[in-house]
């Protein structure tokens, strides 16, 4: 398995789906990146350029500032993953809540069964109707 398979898995549409790489970021953030990458490329070509006609302090500078797109490139890709990795949370948080809710009705529903008749909600629990089926027999209670 390559590592350009391995991520999150997107709950949508009543299906699991894998991301790929490509899949995480929009056209948007790749456009950004794009605008990144070339303004690096023109700030180190100006960097290259002041050092071959221009002054030695200019040169710092612009190798300075040619860094900034670079650290702008990571912290982007790393916003994109941290989002990704948020959503999958998310959608995890929420399968759980659905479970909690599953039990918590389950649990109503024995309660309910076992609550079955009028005369054991009125006699706080301690007597049946006559035609209930949780009615115990005379005979067996002694």
């Amino acid at each position: 398995m390559s590592s350009r398979t391995a991520g999150p898995v997107a709950i949508g549409a009543g299906r699991a789906t894998k991301h790929t790489t490509e899949d995480r970021m929009t056209r948007l953030d790749r456009a950004v990146c794009a605008m990144y990458g070339a303004s690096f490329l023109f700030i180190a070509y100006a960097t290259v350029q002041q050092a071959r006609y221009g002054e030695k302090w200019a040169v710092a500078a612009l190798a300075f500032c040619s860094l900034m797109p670079l650290v702008a490139l990571i912290r982007e890709t790393a916003t994109t993953r941290t989002l990704d990795q948020s959503r999958a949370m998310v959608a995890h948080a929420e399968d759980l809540m659905g479970r909690a809710e599953q039990v918590a009705a389950r649990a109503t529903d024995v309660a309910l069964e076992q609550a079955c008749c009028e005369r054991w909600w009125t006699s706080f629990a301690t007597d049946h109707d006559p035609t209930c089926k949780h009615q115990q027999q005379q005979g067996r209670a002694a």
